[in-house]
C-alpha cells in the first residue's frame, strides 16, 4: 500500500507538471480532472470495457473514479429480470412437447390404421383382442368390434383406403368353397333374425362366428377374395363316405364331420380342447414378437369362440429355432403332453431335403399313438408333393381321417401378380406390407425364409376358419337334435389303439432311421406294425412333465444359476454343466433388451469334458404288471437308446458324440454306437442323434442300489468328483443304469464340450 501511494503520488506530480506547461489556470485544471474523472452512463458490456495493467497510471484513475458518488457501475447479470428467463425456457419446452405430442399421435394412428385387426406391441401382450364382440348392438344389426363410435380421423383414413385399394376381380370357387365356414353358416345355421330373439351363449356363439367371417373377408378384400385365399391356402384330405346318400342336401365330407366329432367330445365330456404346436423358426415366430406368431394369433381368435360352445381351450405351442422332426418326435409325451387333439406339424424349414418324408411319416406314426390320436396338421411354405401323397394314402388306409394341410405362398399368389399388372395398388390389409417383421429392425430370425407378421396372421386364420367350420357343424347339430348331423359320436378304426399301425409308406432303411423306434416292427403272421413305448427325456425347456433332473443320479452341476451367467472350467472341471451354446448365448443376450421378444423356450444341454467326470442316469422300466425283478438281462426289456446332442453350429474342433464319449449300459460297456443319418433326425446334415445298442451282459437294477454304489464309490475313491448326487427320487423302481464319460482327452470346454440334451429309450412292447 506505501508503494501505491508513493505511486499515486508520482502521477500527481507528472499531472500537475502537464498542466503547468500549457499554462492552464487553476480553475481550467479543476474542470479538467473532473471531466476527465467522470465515467460515461452508458452501459457498456464487459468485452467492451478495456481492462487496465495494475502498474498503468490509469490504474488509480479507474479507482477513484469507482469510490466516486457520481459512478454508476454495470453488471451484466442485470440484463434482464430472472422472471423473465424462466418464461422464455418454459414457453420454449412447451413447445417442444407439443410437436412431439402430434407426432406420436400421427405416428400411432398411421400403425393403428396399418393393423385393421391384431395390433402389435414391443412390450405389451395382447390379451383380450375380441374385447366387446358377442355383445348386442342393437336389434337385428350386426354386433361391431367395439361399441364405441370411430374416431372421425379414422374414417377418413379408411375412405382413403377403399378408394386407392386396387378393384379385385371376382375369382371363380371350387368345390372345397362349398363347405367352408362361409357355406356350412349359411346352410344349418339360422339367419340373424333368429340371434335377437333367442338368448344364451349359443346365441352369442353364432353372432360372434359371424363377426369372426365379417372380419376375415373385410381384411382380406371381401368375401369372394377370403374365400379364394381359404381354398387356395388349405388342402384337404378326404375319402366319400359312402354310408350317406351322396345325393342328401346335408352332404359334408368325412374329415369336417370327424373334426366336429372331436370338439362336440370335448363339450360333452367337459374336458379341454388341447391343440398343439411343433415346429422350427417358422412355428416358433423368430423375427416377430411371440403374440404374433400363427399359434397366439389362433388361440387370440379361438378363445372367446369355444367358451361359447362350452369347451375349454387350450393351445400349447413347443417350437424352436433350427430344430427337425427327431428327437422332438420321440418326446411328444414329455413336450406337449399326451391329451392332444390337434397336433401341428411345422419342420419343413429344416427338413426341406427330405424329398422322402421318411421324418415327416415317422413324426404321424408315433403321435397315431397318442391317447386321442390327433388330427395332423401339415404347414409347409410350399406344398410338398411327397408329404401330401403320404397323407392322402393314410387316409385311404383308414388311419387318418382328418388330416389337412396348409400352404400361404400358394394362396396369396396371385395377390402378388395383379398388383404388378395394376401397377402396385394398394392390396388388401391383409397382405400389405407382407414382409414385415413385428420385432425391431435387425433383430435375430428376420430372414426370407422366416414368416412376417402378416404371414403368420393369415396361417393363424386359415387355420381358424377350418376350426370355425367344425364348430359351427357342432352348433347346428346341437339346434338340431332330430337331425343328428354329424352321425356317430366316434368313428373307431382299428389304427392308433394299443400302438397298432398300418404298414410304412418310406423305404424302411435299419442303417439309418431306426424302424423300431421311428416306425415300428412288424407283427407275426400279420401286415400291422406295432409301436413299442417310447420315453423320453430332455433339457429342453418348457416341458409338460417328466423333467431330465428325473433321470440324473450324479454327475451335473450349475443347475440352479440362471442360464445367461457365465461358466467356465471351473464348472466344467467338476461335472456336466447346464448351460447354453454359444450361438445361443449371444441370440439370447442380444434380445434381453426387448425381454427375448416374449418368448419362453431354451435350448439348454449338459456340456463335459474328460475332467467333468462320469454323467450317470437311471432310465426307469414301466412295464405294468409284467413280472421282472433286478438282475434280469436288460435287452429282453429295453430295445433301442438314443442319446442326441444339442443342435448347434460346430467347429471340427468341437465333440464327435460317436467317437469322444463312451456309454456304460447296464454294467457294461457298449461297443455298437452309431449315428443317425436320416432327414429329420440330423440338423442341416450334422449328426447330433446316436442310438446305442444294448450290450449282453447288460442288467436290470434298482434306483436305490445305483445311488448307493455311486455315494460309496464318489465319497470312497473319488472324493467329490463327478458332481452331487441327486436323491429327488429314491425308490426301488427296476431300471437300466447308463453312465456317460468324455474319453477323448483333446475335448476343451472352450473349443465345444460334449453335450447331451435328449435321452430316448425304446422298451419291448408290453404285449
Amino acid at each position: 500500500r506505501g508503494n501505491d501511494d508513493k505511486y499515486e503520488q508520482g502521477v500527481r506530480n507528472v499531472t500537475k507538471a502537464h498542466e503547468k506547461s500549457k499554462g492552464l489556470t487553476m480553475e481550467d485544471r479543476v474542470r479538467s480532472r473532473k471531466r476527465s474523472y467522470r465515467r460515461p452512463t452508458q452501459k457498456t458490456t464487459r468485452r467492451s470495457r478495456i481492462r487496465t495493467p495494475l502498474r498503468s497510471p490509469l490504474y488509480f484513475q479507474r479507482r477513484r473514479d469507482e469510490d466516486s458518488d457520481d459512478y454508476e457501475y454495470y453488471h451484466d447479470d442485470a440484463d434482464e429480470p430472472f422472471w423473465v428467463t424462466v418464461l422464455k425456457v418454459g414457453v420454449s419446452l412447451l413447445v417442444i412437447c407439443a410437436i412431439m405430442f402430434v407426432m406420436g399421435v400421427v405416428l400411432w394412428s398411421s400403425e393403428q390404421s396399418s393393423l385393421p385387426f391384431f395390433s402389435s406391441s414391443e412390450k405389451e401382450k395382447v390379451e383380450e383382442p375380441w374385447a366387446g364382440i358377442g355383445t348386442p348392438h342393437t336389434e337385428g344389426d350386426v354386433v361391431p368390434i367395439s361399441s364405441e363410435d370411430p374416431p372421425l380421423n379414422s374414417i377418413e383414413v379408411e375412405e382413403e383406403k377403399i378408394l386407392s385399394q386396387m378393384v379385385l376381380p371376382n375369382f371363380k370357387l371350387g368345390n372345397a368353397s362349398e363347405t367352408d365356414a362361409f357355406a356350412l353358416a349359411e346352410k344349418f345355421l339360422p339367419g340373424q333374425e333368429t340371434w335377437s330373439k333367442k338368448k344364451g351363449d349359443l346365441m352369442e356363439f353364432l353372432k360372434t362366428a359371424h363377426n369372426v367371417r365379417r372380419i376375415f373377408a373385410d381384411n382380406y378384400g371381401g368375401e369372394n377374395a377370403a374365400r379364394f385365399i381359404l381354398e387356395q391356402g388349405l388342402t384337404t384330405f378326404d375319402k366319400i363316405d359312402q354310408t350317406r346318400n351322396e345325393s342328401s342336401s346335408n352332404q359334408v365330407p368325412e374329415s369336417i364331420l370327424h373334426l366336429a366329432r372331436r370338439i362336440k367330445d370335448a363339450r360333452n365330456t367337459k374336458r379341454k380342447f388341447v391343440m398343439a404346436f411343433t415346429g422350427s423358426s417358422a412355428a416358433q415366430g423368430r423375427g416377430n414378437y411371440v403374440n404374433d406368431s400363427y399359434p397366439m394369433l389362433l388361440k387370440q381368435i379361438l378363445g372367446d369362440l369355444m367358451p361359447l360352445l362350452g369347451i375349454e381351450f387350450e393351445v400349447r405351442a413347443h417350437a424352436m429355432h433350427a430344430i427337425s422332426s427327431f428327437p422332438m418326435g420321440w418326446c411328444l409325451d414329455s413336450m406337449i403332453g399326451e391329451d392332444i387333439d390337434v397336433l401341428v406339424w411345422d419342420f419343413g424349414q429344416t427338413e426341406e431335403g427330405n424329398d422322402k418324408g421318411q421324418g415327416f411319416e415317422a413324426y404321424i406314426r408315433r403321435a397315431m399313438t397318442m391317447d386321442r390320436k390327433p388330427m395332423i396338421i401339415l404347414r409347409d411354405s410350399q406344398p410338398s408333393q411327397p408329404r401330401h401323397t403320404l397323407l392322402q394314402k393314410y387316409v385311404d388306409m383308414g388311419a387318418l381321417v382328418d388330416p389337412v394341410a396348409v400352404s400361404v405362398d400358394s394362396a396369396v399368389g396371385p395377390f402378388f401378380e395383379l398388383r404388378k399388372e395394376a401397377n402396385n395398388e394398394r392390396l388388401p390389409d391383409g397382405l400389405e406390407e407382407w414382409s414385415a417383421f413385428s420385432g425391431p429392425p435387425g433383430g435375430a430370425g428376420q430372414t426370407r425364409k422366416n414368416m412376417s407378421r402378416k404371414h403368420h396372421e393369415l396361417v393363424g386364420w386359415i387355420l381358424s376358419m377350418r376350426m370355425l367350420s367344425a364348430m359351427e357343424l357342432v352348433s347346428a347339430d346341437i339346434l338340431n337334435r332330430k337331425e343328428k348331423l354329424l352321425g356317430k359320436e366316434n368313428v373307431e378304426t382299428k389304427y392308433g389303439s394299443r400302438g397298432v399301425l398300418p404298414p410304412p409308406i418310406s423305404e424302411v432303411d435299419e442303417t439309418k432311421t431306426l424302424p423300431s423306434i421311428s416306425f415300428g416292427v412288424q407283427t407275426e403272421g400279420e401286415n400291422d406294425w406295432i409301436m413299442n413305448p417310447v420315453h423320453c427325456r430332455s433339457t429342453f425347456t418348457p416341458t409338460v412333465h417328466g423333467s431330465f433332473e428325473d433321470i440324473v443320479v450324479s454327475g451335473t452341476t450349475a443347475t440352479d444359476i440362471e442360464l445367461h451367467k457365465p461358466r467356465g472350467p471351473m464348472f466344467y472341471n467338476s461335472a456336466w454343466t447346464l448351460d447354453l451354446g454359444t450361438v445361443e448365448k449371444k441370440e439370447r443376450q442380444n434380445a434381453k433388451q426387448w425381454d427375448n421378444f416374449g418368448f419362453v423356450d431354451s435350448k439348454q444341454a449338459f456340456y463335459g469334458i474328460p475332467l467333468s467326470g462320469p454323467l450317470r442316469l437311471f432310465l426307469p422300466y414301466t412295464a405294468g404288471d409284467v413280472d421282472v425283478s433286478a438282475g434280469a438281462p436288460a435287452s429282453d426289456f429295453f430295445r433301442t437308446l438314443v442319446i442326441c446332442g444339442v443342435n448347434e453350429i460346430r467347429s471340427n474342433e468341437e465333440c464327435n458324440m460317436g467317437e469322444d464319449v463312451s456309454f456304460l449300459v447296464g454294467g457294461e460297456n457298449a461297443k455298437g454306437v452309431d449315428a443317425i443319418e436320416a432327414v429329420g433326425a440330423t440338423y442341416y446334415g450334422m449328426k447330433i442323434c446316436y442310438t446305442i445298442s444294448i450290450p449282453e451282459g447288460a442288467t436290470l437294477s434298482t434306483r436305490k442300489e445305483m445311488e448307493d454304489a455311486t455315494e460309496k464309490e464318489e465319497m470312497g475313491t473319488r472324493g467329490l468328483k463327478g458332481g452331487r448326487l441327486s436323491k429327488k427320487k429314491v425308490s426301488s423302481n427296476l431300471g437300466l443304469p447308463l453312465e456317460i464319460t468324455v474319453t477323448n482327452t483333446d475335448v476343451k470346454w472352450k473349443n465345444g464340450a460334449c453335450s447331451i440334451s435328449h435321452v430316448i429309450w425304446e422298451q419291448i412292447h408290453e404285449t
